[in-house]
C-alpha cells in the first residue's frame, strides 16, 4: 500500500524512499548565483540538481 506524499515540514525520516527532496532557498539562491555568473557571457547553461 502506498503511503500519503510527503508534506513540507515532514521529518526526512518519515518520507518513503527513492524521494525527490530539495532545499528550495539554497537551490533558488544556486540558481541566482549560476545566472548572475554567466550574465554577458557567450555561454549556454542547463540548470539542474543533484
Amino acid at each position: 500500500m502506498m503511503r500519503a506524499p510527503a508534506t513540507v515540514g515532514q521529518r526526512l525520516e518519515d518520507i518513503d524512499t527513492p524521494a525527490l527532496v530539495i532545499e528550495l532557498d539554497a537551490f533558488e539562491r544556486n540558481l541566482r548565483t549560476l545566472a548572475a555568473t554567466v550574465k554577458d557571457r557567450p555561454v549556454r547553461v542547463r540548470p539542474h540538481a543533484k
